[in-house]
């Protein structure tokens, strides 16, 4: 029997299993528990499972009409890359049978997630790391303010509410932006929830605050008066070498990032054409990203053409590099003129984009644009579900030591 093996080879063994496997293996009895449990033994796996870079990819989507709760789904990534190699036809390279209410699609798990039960209108991924979702979820009665953040492990479906700091009183609550952010504290190895805040009217007002787990609490960070941030550019910091990045302004267009362990600000700079004004009073929209182990910025001259640049000495500017450009003649559909984010680059050099409205892939050997295709609900007559956004994230059994769970709401098959 497997438990009359060396704890070493038994490590050994259980270290080839997938997440899920483990969950069980830790119900047989209390040595496994106790073993699969250890910190060691769990940062040991995530770090594995980090290294093979085959993420799983957390997909919303919501009702047209909003009168149904979102539902979310979980596509595992040899599921999407085998996808990815059928031609179906010049204009649909992956082909996914969308369902409608309980049903799944092909290559794609049902979540349930936290809240769930409750009257739900919006559910927006905030950001991931090590196998944890940031969450928000809102009631969809129009208040901006009015939400619910939590951090949620959809592997363990442990989840921890996050109780939300005191808003100012503001007068237009429409001009009333909210930025939030997510990531590992690695010093004090804890995560760590910052949200920045205040009016567009008002930069001046801005304010900073940080959330840590493993206190359960917020702290203010000194007023950064010096930036601003930009109208509908990306609300959800993006996480890469240890640091949240928004698109801003200090003196000028800059990359603003937050270092997490050290709780500071700092400026990553753009490249010098970005700086310069566009030509004929053409609009840019910037959105930052990373593509492949680079950051990366998707530069839009709206209705006309997206720019892919990546840097690949980060924080230096000199580094810069154009990477491929799509117009929007090579596609058939209209982006949305706020939003083009790479999610993922994959191992046959395909770009997984969102727009917003649609996903799409993106070839930069062949410059060939094909839509990611989710067949309507053409029996039901209407097209009532819309894909709303997706993050990539990784299978972890990193515990949030909070004691509550996801019901299980739905049967999967």
């Amino acid at each position: 029997m497997l438990s009359r093996l060396p704890e070493e080879i038994q490590l050994e063994i259980f270290m080839k299993l997938p997440a899920n496997s483990i969950l069980i293996c830790r119900c047989v009895c209390k040595f496994w528990y106790s073993l699969l449990c250890n910190p060691k033994f769990v940062n040991n796996h995530l770090i594995q499972t980090i290294q093979t870079r085959k993420p799983r990819f957390i997909l919303s989507r919501t009702h047209l009409w909003l009168s149904k709760n979102p539902i979310v789904y979980s596509i595992d990534y040899a599921s999407v890359l085998s996808s990815l190699s059928l031609s179906i036809s010049t204009s649909l390279s992956l082909s996914i049978s969308v369902v409608y209410d309980d049903c799944d699609f092909d290559g794609a798990l049902r979540l349930d997630y936290p809240f769930e039960y409750k009257k739900i209108r919006s559910f927006n991924v905030l950001g991931s790391c090590n196998g944890l979702i940031c969450l928000s979820i809102a009631d969809g009665c129009g208040n901006p303010l009015d939400n619910s953040i939590c951090i949620w492990n959809p592997t363990t479906r442990e989840y921890k509410e996050i109780s939300l700091p005191q808003y100012p009183l503001v007068e237009e609550e429409y001009s009333y932006q909210i930025r939030y952010g997510f990531g590992h504290d690695s010093e004090i190895d804890d995560y760590k929830v910052v949200r920045i805040s205040g009016s567009e009217n008002s930069p001046d007002c801005f304010s900073m605050k940080v959330y840590t787990l493993g206190l359960d609490s917020w702290n203010c960070i000194d007023n950064p008066s010096s930036y601003s941030f930009l109208p509908f550019t990306n609300t959800c910091g993006l996480l890469f070498h240890g640091a949240l990045h928004w698109i801003g302004k200090a003196s000028s267009k800059v990359i603003v990032a937050f270092k997490i362990s050290s709780e500071r600000l700092l400026d990553v700079p753009l490249p010098e054409v970005i700086m310069v004004p566009p030509e004929n009073g053409e609009e840019l929209d910037i959105h930052v990203g990373v593509l492949g182990d680079c950051l990366c910025l998707a530069v839009l001259v709206r209705d006309i053409r997206s720019d892919v640049w990546v840097m690949q000495e980060y924080g230096v500017r000199e580094s810069w590099t154009k990477q491929f450009t799509i117009t929007q003649d090579q596609l058939s559909i209209r982006w949305d003129m706020y939003k083009f984010k790479p999610i993922w680059s994959f191992e046959n050099g395909e770009i997984l984009i969102n727009t917003h409205t649609d996903l799409i892939l993106y070839d930069k050997v062949s410059g060939r644009v094909r839509k990611v295709y989710f067949p309507d609900t053409a029996l039901r007559g209407n097209l009532d579900i819309l894909p709303k956004n997706i993050e990539s994230y990784v299978v972890s059994l990193v515990p949030l030591k909070s004691g509550t769970y996801v019901e299980k709401i739905f049967l999967h098959t």
